[in-house]
C-alpha cells in the first residue's frame, strides 16, 4: 500500500492480499491526527525522522538468530496453525522451502531491522491518498495479529476516500489464502 500511495501517478489500482499493517477506525484515526498535529508523513517531513532508540546491533542480531532458530524447530506446526481451513496444504515441500529460506545469511537481520525503522504509516493514512480502485482479499480466519482480520476487514471502505472503488473479498482461509485457497484468490 505504501508503494502505491507514493507512486500515485503510475498505479491504476491496488490488490491487497492479507496485507499487514495497522489500521484503525475512522474516529480513532481522526483522534491520532489531532494528537500528532497531522499525518505521520507530514510530521516526519516537517521534523525529520525521530531519533532511533534501537538496542545495540549485537543484541538485535542475537535476538533475530534466536527467533529464527526457535521458529525453525517447528515450522510445520506453525504453518498448520496459520492454515486453519486447509492444513493439508502444509506439505513437506512448503516446510523444506521455509527452512531453506530461513537459513539465508541475512535472514536474522530482517527481523532485527524492525527495531530501527521509523514508525510505519497506518493504512488509513496510505489509503487516504489513494483514489484508485482497491481489491482486498482477506483470509478471515487468519490467527496472526490477534485474530482481528474479521473486525478490521470493513475498515478498508471507511479508510478509502472513494468507498465505491473498494471491493472486499472475504475468504474462508487463514494467513496465506493464496496458497490455502488458490482457486478463490485467482
Amino acid at each position: 500500500a505504501d508503494g502505491a500511495a507514493t507512486a500515485l501517478g503510475s498505479a491504476r489500482g491496488l490488490v491487497l492480499i492479507n496485507s499487514a499493517g495497522r489500521m484503525v477506525s475512522g474516529a480513532a484515526y481522526k483522534e491520532e491526527l489531532a494528537a500528532m498535529g497531522g499525518t505521520l508523513r507530514h510530521v516526519m517531513e516537517a521534523d525529520g525522522l525521530p531519533p532511533s532508540n534501537a538496542p545495540p546491533q549485537w543484541l538485535l542480531d542475537g535476538a533475530g538468530n534466536l527467533a529464527i532458530a526457535l521458529l525453525r524447530s517447528n515450522v510445520e506446526g506453525f504453518c498448520r496453525q496459520v492454515y486453519p481451513t486447509r492444513p493439508d496444504m502444509v506439505d513437506a515441500r512448503l516446510v523444506a522451502n521455509i527452512i531453506r529460506d530461513s537459513k539465508d545469511p541475512g535472514g536474522y537481520s530482517v527481523l532485527a531491522s524492525g527495531a530501527k525503522l521509523p514508525p510505519p504509516r497506518t493504512k488509513n493514512e496510505l489509503l487516504a491518498e489513494f483514489r484508485r480502485p482497491l481489491l482486498v482479499a482477506q483470509g478471515l480466519n487468519d490467527p496472526l495479529g490477534g485474530g482481528i482480520a474479521k473486525s478490521r476487514f470493513p475498515l478498508y471502505e471507511e479508510a478509502h476516500p472513494e468507498p465505491g472503488m473498494v471491493r472486499l473479498v472475504g475468504l474462508d482461509a487463514g494467513h496465506c489464502p493464496h496458497h490455502e485457497t488458490p482457486d478463490e484468490v485467482a
